[in-house]
């Protein structure tokens, strides 16, 4: 059996400065590339495979899994193999997408019937956003409605809790809009991760209050509407406001000079750009046949010096299962 997981593009956090009841919380979508691809087959013995091309807390965390997967199945071995994944510390959300598909391969190749509370709760994905959660296993544009404040003070990452927290409930489902297509762009950086990324959000959260309620304006009267009504210049207006204020900000000055250089000329001439996670990676999204805003980001990737990495669409539906051919 072969199980397929996409990845996502997380716009923005909303709530970084303990402005509502809620902490957290964000908005993000699915795309069709670059895919994630686990085969597993019956085996004399347990196998984990195909993870040569992962940093090493990447495999400690597959490998850390696959432990409690084999003491779920019990007397049914079985090898798992990685055929295929996204770039790793890039904005793609990775990990997540790493970790379910094995969780959610494993779960149907052997029957386990774990529920997606528990597959989530396995991962230790979603303590922080559940885009990449929520995405992985149905698609589409999601917006989270974070974690309850009581739950701790401290603003930090998923990577960095000892104890994984059920995923934020999902405020709201679209369908990403099929007339729109998504460009991947690519600076020379990479993102934060583990021990760097915990302390980048020390350093920078909580923000000003007053920056966390407009970035929940932004996102809740700004982007969220833009998604659901089609509306690029509209999105395009609210992707810059977002990049203006709070954690969003921060995030987009951390990145290099070629990331921050191409977002911002991008923007400037009018584009729905955006950067997903801490980047490097950057959206836009165009009209599937409008060539000459296509030509217009080419041009502005190629004077920045950023890498136009792909040409995809929105996903709504989350991952896929095949069987595997004899």
């Amino acid at each position: 059996m072969q199980i397929t997981g996409f990845p996502r593009i997380h716009v923005g956090l909303t709530d970084l400065g303990f402005a509502s009841q809620r902490r957290f919380g964000g908005v993000g979508f699915a795309i069709d590339y670059p895919i994630t691809v686990m085969e597993f087959n019956g085996s004399s013995e347990f196998a984990l495979t195909g993870l040569d091309g992962l940093d090493l807390p990447a495999r400690a965390e597959l490998q850390r899994i696959f432990v409690r997967l084999q003491d779920l199945a019990r007397a049914k071995p079985f090898c798992a193999h990685l055929s295929a994944h996204a770039p790793q510390h890039c904005g793609f959300g990775s990990k997540t997408t790493l970790v379910l598909s094995l969780i959610a391969g494993a779960n149907e190749f052997l029957k386990l019937g774990l529920s997606r509370e528990q597959m989530q709760l396995m991962s230790g994905r979603g303590g922080t956003s559940g885009i990449g959660i929520h995405t992985f296993f149905a698609g589409g544009v999601i917006c989270d409605g974070g974690h309850p404040s009581h739950l701790g003070a401290q603003l930090l990452p998923s990577s960095a809790r000892s104890k994984p927290l059920l995923a934020p409930p999902v405020l709201s489902w679209m369908g990403f809009p099929q007339q729109w297509k998504v460009v991947l762009l690519l600076g020379k950086d990479r993102s934060l991760s583990g021990a760097e990324e915990a302390e980048f959000f020390r350093r920078n959260a909580p923000i000003e209050r007053q920056d966390a309620l407009e970035t929940i304006a932004i996102i809740h009267h700004g982007v969220l509407p833009a998604f659901a009504t089609a509306d690029r210049p509209a999105l395009a207006r609210a992707l810059s406001d977002l990049h203006s204020h709070g954690f969003k900000l921060r995030e987009l000055l951390r990145c290099d000079s070629v990331t921050q250089d191409c977002y911002r000329h991008l923007s400037a001439l009018g584009c729905a750009v955006g950067l997903s996670s801490m980047g490097p990676l950057l959206y836009v999204l165009i009209n599937r046949d409008d060539g000459d805003e296509l030509d217009r980001v080419n041009k502005v990737a190629a004077i920045a010096g950023a890498t136009v990495y792909a040409e995809i669409g929105g996903r709504n539906i989350g991952y896929e299962l095949a069987e595997l051919s004899r």
